[in-house]
């Protein structure tokens, strides 16, 4: 478990300065990414990295209809869910998944929301892998290297 946060003087907010999560400083050095450049806009720190082709496997699922949530429960419980009852659920894709990466995150991968409703959305549950080879009901997504803008969102 993290420390709790501590402020220098708590009567002073600009003060405030939160130590950085335990994940964070286990990860420092792990990531392939480099960074081109960093920009500082209005407090916000915005980093331009390189970043080489990345393949996700998982279980993906896309809405019916144009502008519509796909059914993201069911994505989900492919994904995770084992249940003896029903043949359907009963190897989650994520036991079936080979070569993942360390360390091991669950990954949710929004796809085609930013066109807004003139596309069918899709939702990825993953792990980030080595290999496109996986077995039969692995769905694979491959992000392209290339360069990315990359901004923390802790609000």
């Amino acid at each position: 478990m993290n420390e709790p946060i501590k402020k220098q003087n708590p009567q002073i907010p600009e003060s405030y300065k939160p130590e950085t999560p335990t994940l964070l400083n286990k990860l420092e050095g792990i990531s392939t990414d480099k960074i081109v450049e960093t920009y500082n806009i209005g407090g916000a720190t915005i980093e331009l990295i390189d970043r080489p082709e990345i393949i996700f496997a998982g279980a993906i699922g896309f809405a019916s209809k144009i502008g519509e949530e796909p059914d993201i429960d069911y994505i989900a419980q492919r994904m995770h869910h084992y249940d003896e009852n029903h043949a359907q659920f009963q190897n989650p894709i994520t036991r079936m998944i080979e070569n993942k990466t360390e360390p091991v995150f669950d990954i949710c991968i929004s796809i085609d929301y930013w066109r807004g409703k003139t596309a069918r959305w899709g939702m990825m549950f993953a792990h980030e892998v080595s290999t496109k080879k996986q077995p039969w009901g692995v769905d694979i997504f491959t992000l392209p290297a290339g360069l990315y803008l990359r901004v923390l969102n802790d609000a």
